[in-house]
């Protein structure tokens, strides 16, 4: 997905930047070694107020539940796991049924996952198959698909393993593009932990539509290289006026180089807005999906513009599960520090629901879509880090238990 499309948001520093490569993961390039300073400065004593402005998701549509600590699991292999799925799926009878995914949580257990991965590595078949729907994500993380439906459910239970990053000169904080699925899921944190912002999404008014378009045809008469760091600005703006975040943390706001960012003012007289206008420009976003073209690569297709308010902030912490609804959009943002796993149960997806990016001027390939399956020998050495690693969480509850 290039610059844009793999996610990537850098933040600038004062002298000898760090620079991000071509084939990077998504995140934030931060020097540690140099003084932290405020952002404030970006946004201005103004737009305070949209802070204090709630977004107010609708009831049902994202929930924080805690598994069954003592709960009991009969799954004791993949084909258990297979089965239970199936089973759940069949009684609730509802796709996107919140009780479907709470329940399957219960009985996904670390040691019922334990069990279920260690019977893989006994089936060289469903090795090969299993290889064949799994890869590594754009932003970094390794998505193996442990359970599909028929083709006329489509459910999936995915792993998703975030391995510590190895660097040590820089923190990286992964932020992904706001994005909306095609169906509702729910994921359990095993390990480690990331922020959630929810977005509520909405048509375009006709009024933010033109000030975005008279907005778009400027920035698109620059040079490409103005044009980044436009873009790079209001993404950094817009983190500011989050209250509640990750990047507010000290760490993750260092270094921001106050000739490399361009601030609210600075961008309100290049382009000629006003306050409203500005809000406008942040709050509006261009919606994208992926379409394969004829040699099978995935590109992807502006179809139109959404309105997205200030987002709804989670930390989502070890242990915790949640339940997500199809009709909000979100992203996630981790720190690389972290080993992040967790457990994904998606439901069928929505026939009349559309999956897409939203972002702002931007376009190109589709990595995720395009990204390498995963051979069968990494999925072995995946498979076998993840249960050496949920061994360790087992021993570590069972210390603390005891």
């Amino acid at each position: 997905m290039r610059r844009f499309l793999k996610y990537i948001l850098v933040l600038f520093t004062f002298s000898q930047a760090v620079q991000a490569t071509e084939d990077a993961d998504s995140f934030f390039l931060l020097d540690v070694e140099k003084e932290c300073v405020s952002t404030d400065y970006l946004v201005n004593h103004d737009l305070k107020e949209y802070k204090h402005s709630p977004t107010i998701i609708p009831e049902g549509q994202f929930v924080i539940f805690d598994s069954d600590k003592n709960f009991i699991s009969d799954i004791k292999n993949i084909k258990d796991l297979e089965e239970k799925t199936k089973n759940l799926f069949t009684k609730y009878d509802q796709p996107n049924a919140q009780q479907f995914h709470e329940e399957l949580m219960n009985y996904i257990t670390p040691q019922a996952l334990i069990s279920a991965l260690e019977s893989v590595l006994e089936n060289d078949k469903l090795l090969d198959e299993m290889a064949a729907r799994s890869y590594i994500h754009v932003t970094g993380f390794t998505k193996i698909v442990l359970v599909t439906g028929p083709k006329d459910k489509e459910y999936k239970v995915r792993l998703h393993l975030w391995w510590p990053n190895a660097e040590k000169d820089t923190t990286k904080l992964v932020v992904e593009d706001k994005h909306a699925h095609k169906w509702s899921f729910a994921s359990k944190m095993y390990s480690g932990s990331f922020e959630d912002q929810l977005y509520l999404i909405n048509d375009v008014r006709p009024d933010e539509k033109m000030v975005y378009d008279k907005f778009i045809e400027k920035v698109n008469a620059l040079s490409k290289e103005e044009q980044k760091k436009v873009f790079d600005s209001i993404s950094i703006i817009e983190m500011s006026m989050y209250g509640m975040t990750r990047f507010q943390k000290e760490k993750f706001r260092c270094s921001v180089d106050k000739g490399s960012v361009l601030t609210k003012e600075d961008i309100m007289k290049k382009f000629d807005l006003s306050e409203k206008d500005f809000f406008d420009v942040i709050s509006v976003h261009e919606s994208y999906v992926t379409l394969p073209n004829v040699s099978g690569q995935y590109g992807l297709k502006k179809i139109g513009l959404k309105h997205l308010g200030f987002p709804v902030v989670h930390e989502i912490k070890e242990g915790q599960s949640y339940f997500h609804h199809y009709t909000l959009a979100h992203r996630l943002i981790s720190d690389p520090e972290d080993m992040i796993a967790t457990l994904i149960i998606t439901a069928p997806p929505v026939e009349s629901a559309e999956p897409y990016l939203l972002m702002r001027g931007e376009e190109g390939e589709d990595i995720t879509k395009n990204a390498p399956i995963l051979s069968k020998e990494r999925l072995i050495s995946e498979i076998k880090m993840a249960i050496e690693h949920f061994k360790k969480l087992e021993a570590k509850e069972a210390k603390i238990v005891h």
